[in-house]
């Protein structure tokens, strides 16, 4: 078992490609919210991978609930 496993572990080329190389994870970010704006409002403008309803549970807050100016925000910007 252990031979099979280490055949295919050599079995792998070194990675070359520049592409996957440079690719980056997602990130949380912190964002201080402006008076009105919403977890949804927010979740389209940053372009989020993760649903308004994701980030309303990450955040403890209701997604069409009005933020008052200086909330803070988790936020997931998307990485390349």
């Amino acid at each position: 078992m252990a031979a099979l496993f280490n055949s295919t572990l050599r079995s792998f080329r070194e990675l070359t490609d520049p592409h996957l190389l440079s690719a980056q994870p997602d990130r949380i970010t912190i964002h201080r919210s402006q008076a009105g704006e919403t977890i949804r409002s927010l979740a389209e403008s940053a372009k989020s991978r993760i649903s308004a309803e994701e980030l309303s549970r990450l955040n403890r807050i209701a997604p069409d609930q009005a933020l008052a100016a200086g909330t803070l925000v988790k936020l997931i910007r998307p990485g390349r």
